[in-house]
Parts: structure tokens; sequence; C-alpha cells
């Protein structure tokens, strides 16, 4: 009757071990759980403001184009205006030594 009594016991408290594990297993599957839920909702969140970025950047696309034109024509003009410059000074200076050495007009 012992033996009968030791095993009932020995069953009995793996029983409650296999109790206390299924509940430690079902609490952690509970939090594991809500940790993917809280993701889902993050990444929905996420997926909104990706998207409102999305639209706004193809809101002010045409606006940005025109500026990098004006900008590239403002870049060729002011090189255009450079060498007008360079140019201009060259013509001056060979003006300046025409007249100087044909007409004999001294500017020194």
């Amino acid at each position: 009757m012992d033996d009968i009594n030791r095993e009932l016991g020995a069953l009995s408290k793996g029983l409650k071990n296999i109790e206390e594990v299924l509940e430690r297993a079902d609490s952690s599957r509970k939090l594991m759980w809500d940790k993917l839920s809280s993701m889902d909702v993050t990444m929905a969140e996420l997926r909104y403001q990706q998207k409102a970025t999305a639209d706004l950047v193809q809101t002010l696309k045409p606006h940005v184009d025109e500026f990098v034109a004006y900008k590239t024509n403002v870049q060729g003009a002011g090189k255009l205006g450079r060498w007008l410059w360079i140019i201009g000074g060259y013509l001056l200076a060979l003006a300046a030594w025409f007249a100087d050495t044909i007409r004999g007009i001294n500017f020194k």
C-alpha cells in the first residue's frame, strides 16, 4: 500500500509540475501575442507615415524640379557672364593697345 501511495504522490507531483509548465507557457504565449499585436499596430502606423511621406514628396517633386531647372539656368548665365567679362576685358585691352600703337594715343 505504501508503494501505491508513493506512486500516486509521484504522479500527483508530476501532474502539478506539468500544470505549472503549461501555465508558464500559457502566460508566455499571451505575452508574445501582446507583443505581436503591438508590433502590428506599430507597423500599420509606419505604413501610414510612409505613405504620407511619399505623397508629400510627390506633391513637392514638381517644385523641386522647377527649382533645379532655375538653378541650372542661373549657373549657366553666371558662367556666360563671367566669360563675357573676360572677353570684354581682352577686347578693351586690345582696343587700348590698338589705340596706343596705331594712332599714337598714349594712356600712360
